[in-house]
């Protein structure tokens, strides 16, 4: 049975990976780091996507429009 290569896993590359996704607007949840037989490390961030705030505030402010339309009704006929 042969032996495994060399690892040159280092701690700052999972701290790029858990910050590249959150830079990609993900909300990290976990993190899996895979060292194969041949040596290579693989990282699989695991999370949730991250609603922006600036999101936030607009699905915020179209809602609040679209509850002012529905209660205002169509205005009355002048004669």
């Amino acid at each position: 049975m042969a032996g495994r290569g060399p690892n040159h896993f280092l701690r700052h590359d999972a701290r790029r990976a858990i910050r590249s996704a959150r830079e990609a607007g993900l909300e990290v949840t976990g993190l899996d780091i895979t060292i194969t037989k041949d040596g290579s490390t693989t990282f699989r961030v695991h999370g949730a996507p991250v609603q922006q705030q600036g999101a936030a505030d607009w699905n915020e402010a179209t809602e609040e429009l679209k509850r002012k339309s529905k209660r205002r009704e169509a205005p009355a006929k002048r004669r």
